[in-house]
């Protein structure tokens, strides 16, 4: 439940209920015939007893305290203690977030308000079976309650107890009957003091005695209280558990007779029991007292005893989050109507706006699946209660995706004839059967009835008769949504993004991915669909016999022979033939058959070569990670650095880089927790996320420190990238430690939470991998700002210079900061590497304090290695889903970035400035010649008054239409003059171009030579992923495709673009020409041979 229905709940919480519960159970299926037993006998009204609570009201909320509301109902006086901590361990490596927080839908953090789920395991609830309202021990209830959100910590616990004062002793107290004989023993026992005929004292005389008696002992008065005086006699002369349960002790001494208090060591902190009483107890007595002064039994002139009490209400909305909460228009609910019990159903409250009402069914759906058709059914409800139109379009979309309603559930079960509760799984596909052959027209209804069944059952085995299976192998490939001409692992990529976002189809997908590799005879497919089946191994003799092999004294090569006979005899046969040759290579623990199973080469083993890379085998959508592995293998001196670093948590990193010099075959397997090694702080996504290409943001640093000179530098506003403290990869801290500690060595542990089957992203990879490096290692110096200098630091990292101009004024501010990757967008369509570039470093007009300035940025200092991230993912607001822009970045295999540097050379300064100057003439020209060529018709504004020139000359000639011939002239000159003026336009813009293109080709002096490519073929939701690099030494391309390594026989294919679907780059690295050599060493080999 969100937290306004968290609060509702509670001011109806009852602990002693022994039916369904408000506050810790979920509320019952609405029933119209039992909605009268929803509603609560009594709603507390909550005041807060400031003494032992522990908050200040309205401050910011911070993770690092503890929070508590005491809190005393004025009717009842049940006591409800309000706690909130925040020790709820977040998700494996989410980031901690305190809800609300309203991101996009699509990010992980987007939580409108607290969701809370009722943790049963560590709550302690009171034993109704031994405890009710006339009870005489006083019970204890404790309810404990965390926030759902996987990235805020939040733990609220919910304690109960009931009155101090119970039913027996306000009997006892306050009586007619008890207080007559009170002062008639009163006079009896002093006599020579109270008169025979004394009248009893009032209810409100009573109380304030005991109150009385109670503030003094709270207070520290060490007086004891005679038994015997007047006072004690007439207003609490027998009611002596009442003084006990202020903490008073009767005297020793029996001549004394009197009531001893507390001692002052126990009254004097503020955290003992007695004063815990002490103040709940004098907080019900007050409120008693002011009872009997409304109903007039208080002198006339006397005060409110509470008078400065605060609702809890307005405490709990500001520790709960929700005291700011969107509420719903006025007129889509009654106020003044009870609450439909559907709200309570998804969570919510009934005057939450339509968003959070959205929000509720989704959190709902996600926290209890299992009751999803329930959540749904109310969702439907309140959108049509509503008239919602943005709720019902929701529940149209829904439904398009599958979603049903307890409702449609009854009747699907209904229209198949068999019964929810006594009917199993089988009987339930038998009916289907039966059915399906008297009535196949009824296919696509009954088929639905059963996916309905099937996912409310969780039942595999009727999902499968509910869904279409795959006919043939266009079926396959359509199913996939791959083409024909997709690689192999990109059809794996795409078979398992299908079944992490639908689980069911898996059975589907098999089927479709076994059709795939029949057809195509595909060891890649088969190997993944064998190494995912768990058959039990042909025994030796029918394996041999399955192949027709009599001998079993066979040479390897022969028996490779006689499977590749039979599999071209009978290629349907071909699982058998292989599970055959399985068996056979197990038994004779052959490496030369199992090589041949997983690559069909018939060669034998490849001994790999010195001269040549390995590759690295793909474990499960380790694309990413194999390709971040080989471009950094490459880089010398970091190599070096990992390679002879001492052994403390990097251990198995050290280890995959020695295996990368010395396995002696061409590939090596990639150990299960490397991943997770290099992945320890990433952003897990869910299922439902996107697969982001590069981050989101518009920042132009993974890293930035600022320098002594930014002291004067302001951040200006405007909507474009930003240049101040960027921020840093999910959950990491701002940069690495100036002196990291060395953590204890330990054996990595493998994580159950980590995820393999889904795709990562390169370029979030690589901050975070980069930051555990700079963490693990001794910096060779720290600068003057704290940071870090290390090899890392001196191999990616440069330094920008922003510089803020003010017309008018001699005023210059400058600011300095690290980057680690520039940041380059092609959302705008096809574009080269300079264009792309100058949109971060080009001068623009900002608004900063009410002034208006110039700001452009340049860089001061270049690193030996350059990385430029492609920003390829957009979102479309009209479709409300993620996109991945496949325009075209064009770059040659060397770039000068002279026009970007820091100078104080005139000319290459005259040379920027012109430049910005001819920027801003085709910024405005490119503007107007839209105005002129883009219209709703999809003609241009030259040719639309042409046409419609040319239609009212039709009309002229029908003598009842008049069309002014001012009107044809008109029309026609403008046409010419539009058109002269779109022309002129053109021929501007290509001078323009043509200028800025030749504007600093002699500036060449900071040349940067291509070293690798990082490619992704695919979508935003799923794809492949492989790595060019450029061998120095040997003159050549590579391809790094997983565990194949070839050589690019046409370089063009680096730095062409294909048409339909085409492999894009997304990560660029270049590096200093004149350093290439000494920096990069694509092959480095020491193969160990084994005997």
């Amino acid at each position: 439940k969100c937290a306004p229905r968290f609060w509702a709940d509670l001011i109806a919480y009852n602990p002693l209920r022994k039916e369904r519960n408000f506050l810790p159970d979920n509320p019952p299926h609405f029933d119209p015939q039992l909605h009268a037993s929803y509603e609560p006998n009594h709603k507390h009204v909550l005041d807060v007893i400031a003494e032992k609570s522990c908050y200040v009201k309205n401050e910011i909320i911070s993770i690092d305290q503890a929070y508590k509301i005491a809190t005393i109902c004025q009717t009842c006086r049940m006591h409800i203690d309000i706690e909130a901590e925040f020790t709820k361990p977040v998700e494996f490596n989410a980031e901690v977030a305190l809800c609300p927080n309203k991101g996009s839908r699509n990010q992980y953090r987007y939580n409108l308000l607290h969701h809370f789920r009722y943790e049963s395991k560590i709550s302690s609830p009171v034993d109704t079976s031994r405890y009710d309202k006339r009870s005489r021990k006083r019970w204890v209830d404790k309810r404990v309650f965390s926030c759902s959100s996987t990235n805020c910590p939040l733990v609220v616990t919910v304690t109960t107890q009931p009155a101090m004062i119970r039913p027996d002793l306000m009997e006892l107290l306050l009586s007619e009957k008890t207080r007559e004989a009170r002062v008639k023993e009163a006079a009896r026992i002093n006599p020579n003091v109270i008169p025979v005929d004394a009248a009893p004292q009032t209810r409100y005389q009573v109380l304030e005695t005991l109150c009385t008696y109670i503030k003094n002992h709270k207070g520290g008065d060490q007086r004891s209280i005679f038994a015997e005086n007047k006072r004690y006699l007439c207003n609490l002369g027998e009611c002596e558990e009442v003084m006990r349960l202020a903490h008073f002790t009767r005297s020793p001494d029996p001549d004394t007779n009197a009531w001893i208090p507390s001692s002052s060591a126990e009254l004097g902190d503020p955290g003992s029991q007695a004063q815990r009483d002490l103040c709940g107890l004098l907080e019900e007595v007050m409120i008693l007292m002011d009872d009997e002064k409304h109903k007039g039994d208080a002198p006339a002139k006397s005060a409110r005893v509470r008078q400065k009490t605060e609702r809890a209400e307005l405490v709990a909305k500001w520790l709960l989050g929700f005291h700011k909460y969107d509420t719903a228009i006025g007129w889509q609910f009654d106020l003044t109507a009870p609450e439909h019990p559907h709200y309570a159903g998804l969570g919510a409250v009934a005057d939450m706006s339509d968003d959070l009402i959205n929000w509720a069914y989704e959190r709902q759906r996600a926290c209890d699946p299992i009751n999803a058709p329930y959540y749904f059914e109310c969702f439907e409800s309140i959108a049509k209660g509503r008239k919602s139109e943005n709720l019902q379009f929701e529940v149209a979309r829904l439904r398009s995706e599958g979603q049903f309603s307890t409702s449609d559930l009854e009747s699907s079960y209904k229209s198949l004839g068999v019964d929810p509760v006594t009917s199993d799984d089988d009987l339930i596909i038998g009916v289907f059967k039966s059915r399906l052959a008297d009535a196949p027209r009824q296919e696509g209804p009954m088929r639905e009835d059963m996916r309905i069944i099937g996912t409310a059952r969780r039942s595999e085995k009727i999902l499968s008769f509910a869904k279409l299976a795959v006919g043939d192998i266009a079926d396959a490939y359509k199913w996939l949504r791959v083409l024909e001409s997709s690689e192999d692992q990109y059809i794996l990529s795409a078979y398992k993004v299908r079944i992490e976002d639908n689980p069911d189809d898996e059975i589907t997908a098999r089927n479709a991915l076994k059709l795939i590799a029949e057809n195509r005879q595909s060891n890649v497919l088969y190997c993944f669909l064998e190494g995912n089946l768990y058959e039990t191994p042909l025994e030796i003799g029918a394996a041999y016999s399955r192949l027709g092999i009599d001998d079993y004294s066979l040479s390897e090569d022969l028996i490779v022979n006689v499977f590749e006979l039979r599999q071209q005899d009978a290629p349907s046969q071909t699982r058998d033939l292989r599970a055959a040759l399985r068996s056979i290579g197990q038994n004779r623990n052959s490496a030369r058959i199992q090589s041949y199973l997983q690559t069909g080469n018939a060669d034998g083993i490849s001994k790999g070569s010195a001269e040549w890379p390995v590759g690295l085998e793909n474990i499960g959508n380790t694309c990413y990670l194999n390709s971040l592995l080989q471009f950094y293998f490459t880089i010398k001196p970091l190599r070096d650095m990992i390679l002879n670093i001492d052994q403390f948590q990097e251990e198995e990193i050290n280890n995959e880089g020695q295996e990368i010099c010395s396995p002696s075959s061409h590939l090596i397997p990639e150990p299960h927790n490397i991943p997770g090694i290099f992945l320890l702080k990433m952003r897990r996504r869910r299922s439902d996320d996107c697969l982001q290409i590069g981050p989101m943001t518009k920042k132009i640093f993974l890293h930035s420190k600022k320098s002594p000179q930014a002291a004067s530098g302001v951040a200006a506003n405007k909507a474009r990238p930003t240049y101040g403290p960027p921020t840093p990869p999910p959950d990491m801290p701002d940069r690495p430690p100036p002196v990291p500690p060395r953590p204890t060595k330990q054996d990595p542990k493998p994580d159950t939470n980590f995820m393999f089957g889904r795709q990562q992203d390169v370029t979030e990879c690589i901050g975070n991998v980069m930051f555990q490096v700079e963490a693990a290692i001794k910096p060779e110096s720290v600068d003057g700002n704290g940071e870090q200098i290390d090899l890392v630091k001196k191999l990616f990292y440069g330094r920008t210079k922003q510089t803020l101009s003010f017309p008018n004024s001699a005023e210059t501010r400058t600011k300095e900061e690290l980057f680690s990757h520039l940041l380059v967008d092609v959302a705008e369509g096809d574009r080269d590497i300079y264009s792309a570039l100058d949109s971060s470093f080009d001068i623009e007009q900002v608004d900063l304090e009410g002034r208006e300035a110039k700001r452009f940025l340049s860089i001061s200092h270049l690193p030996p290695i350059l990385q430029i991230q492609v920003q390829r993912v957009q979102y479309d607001r009209a479709k409300a889903s993620a996109y991945k822009s496949n325009s075209h970045l064009k770059f040659p295999d060397t770039i000068y970035l002279d026009r970007y540097m820091e100078t104080e050379d005139s000319d290459l300064k005259a040379k920027r400035e012109e430049s910005w100057v001819w920027k801003e003439e085709l910024k405005a020209l490119e503007q107007r010649l839209a105005e002129l060529t883009k219209t709703p018709a999809g003609i241009r504004v030259p040719e639309a008054l042409e046409y419609t020139h040319q239609w009212l000359s039709e009309l002229k000639s029908d003598d009842e239409i008049e069309v002014q011939p001012a009107l044809l002239r008109e029309l026609e000159q403008r046409a010419i003059s539009m058109r002269r003026e779109g022309e002129s336009i053109e021929a501007r813009i290509q001078a323009l171009q043509s200028r800025i293109e030749q504007q600093f080709t002699d500036s060449c002096n900071q040349g940067y030579r291509i070293h690798s490519v990082f490619i992704h073929r695919g979508s935003a939701s799923f794809g492949h992923y492989w790595i060019y690099i450029y061998d120095f030494q040997r003159k050549l391309f590579r391809k790094y495709n997983d565990s194949y390594v070839t050589e690019v026989a046409d370089p063009q294919e680096v730095f062409t673009h294909g048409d339909i679907n085409p492999p894009t780059p997304y990560f660029l690295v270049f590096v200093k020409e004149d350093e290439s050599l000494d920096i990069m060493e694509a092959v480095q080999r020491q193969i160990v041979t084994t005997t």
